[in-house]
């Protein structure tokens, strides 16, 4: 019967945002189509192994021109150094150094993005938001990060990426609430019911996550652990998860 009324749940939330939802978009797609990025994230999030994460990034700046135009190009880079830098806060022992150096030259190549548009708000917020991983004194960066999330998702409310990063945002805000998790959990819900067949992997793992870690602090454990092993069965390093599940397997 809480299964049931579980998925009862997960369906209303479902259709009532479907009626008024708009289309939703996005610019990051080109990135599933370069197999270095995919095996850069294959090393950070499920190999572990730092130091081919690191090779594979060389090769990545190393790419000669493609069909890429100039500005996917900067995207594509600042990806990988982003997704590096977090993997140096994460493996032991910790890459601090390098995750500074690595972030320097993300923000620089942010810089090239032009003022206001959704590249440039999504890339200042995630190096933001990894500066202030490094270190919580480095709070103007985790309000800086909070603004430019904001922004990406007044100005690009129908992008994957800036409504994945809102609907985050949402779930670990100081002032949350049981309304503001459950909007958050309608937002995931959505970007699934239109984009579940082409997402790119670390979307539809962010997802997963997303909807796992809403439906945990919702009460609808059922839920949460379907929704998390499906996220962690796609990527398995993610200490987080580890975490969640492990205070699943109290409640069994």
């Amino acid at each position: 019967m809480r299964k049931t009324i579980a998925f009862v749940l997960l369906f209303v939330f479902l259709v009532l945002h479907t009626s008024a939802a708009q289309t939703v978009t996005d610019s990051y797609a080109f990135l599933q189509g370069i197999p270095l990025y995919s095996q850069l994230l294959e090393e950070t999030k499920n190999t572990g192994n730092f130091e081919q994460a690191k090779q594979i990034r060389s090769e990545i700046l190393a790419m000669p021109s493609s069909s890429l135009d100039a500005t996917q190009r900067v995207v594509l880079e600042i990806k990988a150094d982003t997704a590096l830098a977090r993997m140096c806060i994460e493996v032991e022992p910790k890459q601090i150094p390098y995750a500074k150096e690595l972030l320097g030259e993300a923000e620089t190549k942010a810089g090239t993005l032009g003022k206001d548009t959704l590249y440039s708000y999504c890339a200042l917020a995630d190096i933001n938001g990894i500066w202030y991983l490094i270190s919580s004194l480095n709070l103007s960066r985790g309000i800086a990060s909070s603004k430019l999330i904001g922004k990406a998702y007044t100005n690009f409310p129908t992008e994957t990426t800036a409504i994945l990063l809102k609907a985050n945002s949402m779930l670990y805000s100081p002032s949350i609430s049981q309304n503001s998790i459950k909007e958050a959990l309608s937002m995931f819900l959505e970007v699934l019911r239109q984009k579940k067949d082409s997402l790119a992997k670390w979307d539809l793992a962010n997802v997963y996550s997303g909807i796992g870690i809403a439906c945990y602090k919702l009460g609808d454990l059922g839920n949460a652990s379907g929704y998390l092993k499906a996220a962690k069965a796609l990527y398995g390093l993610d200490n987080m998860l580890d975490e969640y599940l492990a205070e699943l397997e109290k409640t069994n």
